[in-house]
């Protein structure tokens, strides 16, 4: 069975229904018998950052989210270690020529160790970086 990573901006399309990607997230479905879905807590708190300046409700919906998220075993959550966090930085500090965020160098780092192809993300950084980004072939 594949391993697909879901990355922060697909997590956002789900969550906000004005989000400009939300109805081609519509389109890529998450189905645990097809696939084996890994994250980062990283992405968690990327996405937490992102939904913390907005309505109240969705700001309570986003920690519920995070709650299932933590409880349920359809997606992996892999802890950023001290370790990985180093790895990450030096990645992020070896590319200045990219836009790549920390949590982005994160997330390739463990996509390269996993052998993980393909990423449920519309964030270019992931195509940048030699990886599919399934977002972009759903009606881009």
């Amino acid at each position: 069975m594949k391993s697909l990573f879901i990355d922060s901006s697909y997590f956002i399309a789900v969550l906000l229904r004005n989000d400009r990607f939300h109805g081609r997230v519509l389109q890529l479905p998450l189905e645990p018998e097809a696939a084996r879905f890994v994250t980062t807590s990283l992405v968690v708190v990327e996405v937490l950052n992102h939904l913390a300046g907005m309505d109240p409700a969705i700001r309570a919906s986003a920690g519920d989210w995070a709650d299932d998220l933590q409880r349920g075993t359809d997606i992996e959550i892999v802890d950023i270690t001290a370790a990985r966090l180093r790895e990450a930085v030096e990645r992020y500090r070896k590319r200045p020529d990219q836009g790549w965020s920390l949590t982005d160098c994160a997330s390739f780092l463990l996509m390269e160790e996993r052998d993980i192809r393909e990423a449920l993300t519309f964030d270019r950084h992931f195509q940048q970086a030699g990886f599919v980004a399934l977002g972009f072939g759903a009606g881009s």
